[in-house]
């Protein structure tokens, strides 16, 4: 939504460097652009919001030849960035991931940083209790919430000698999501399976912290890896129900 929003402000530069058949357009470049050249046409400080959105989106369109007809001109603009966007490493983990909804999207804002950890809020100037809720001893990053604490080690522990994975996940974040991503890569049943189940371990265990702060409710890792495990067997589908049912827990 974000790219594709860029791409309908970009459409709008576009006019303004192509077109000036509309009042709008040739109002912008009365007051301006003023004779300059589209490309070193600096961005207006006194201008409103959305015209500054627009001069700011300049680089999008740059060096791109548009066809003014056919598809849409948004539509090639967003093609044209989407292609030029790298890809993200961890693409696999999200791809045809059969968890919970609300369980891939928290582990998609896990892979960005974007879960609201005390040390994000910290940083944004509002004071809350940096310590780890489950065991009181380190600040809460995200690294330590869902790679170096004990508490969060036990529960990936037991859910992966649950799934027979021996290489358990290593105690830094990079290496922590190098682990995901190999054992989430390909179209094996293991590997389908490993990527539902370790997105709703991360949900699980963010869940859990939020009881804890917000609720002031606990349960222990017993019965956190135990949850992951039933809602792992409820959402298999045909493809890997055999091979979930039957690993022991």
């Amino acid at each position: 939504m974000y790219l594709w929003n860029r791409a309908a402000i970009a459409k709008h530069w576009w006019d303004i460097a192509h077109k000036q058949d509309k009042m709008w357009i040739r109002w912008i470049h009365s007051y301006y652009v003023k004779q300059q050249h589209m490309d070193s046409v600096p961005v207006p400080k006194q201008a409103s919001w959305m015209v500054r959105k627009m001069f700011e989106a300049r680089p999008l369109v740059a060096n791109m030849q548009i066809q003014p007809t056919g598809k849409s001109m948004i539509g090639q603009i967003y093609h044209h960035a989407l292609t030029a966007r790298s890809k993200m490493p961890w693409k696999c983990i999200m791809y045809q991931n059969v968890a919970r909804p609300k369980a891939t999207f928290t582990m998609w804002l896990l892979l960005l940083d974007r879960l609201l950890t005390a040390e994000r809020l910290s940083k944004w100037g509002i004071k809350v209790d940096t310590k780890c809720c489950f065991c009181q001893k380190y600040d809460e990053t995200r690294e330590h919430l869902f790679v170096q604490c004990e508490y969060a080690r036990q529960v990936w522990t037991r859910v992966g000698q649950w799934m027979h994975i021996q290489n358990f996940p290593p105690t830094n974040w990079i290496q922590h999501q190098q682990w995901l991503i190999i054992n989430s890569k390909g179209k094996s049943q293991n590997a389908q399976v490993f990527k539902m189940v370790s997105t709703e371990v991360t949900y699980a265990i963010w869940m859990e912290r939020n009881s804890r702060l917000f609720e002031k409710q606990s349960r222990s890792w017993e019965a956190i890896a135990k949850e992951i495990v039933y809602v792992a067997c409820v959402r298999a589908n045909p493809r890997i129900f055999d091979v979930i049912h039957s690993f022991i827990f």
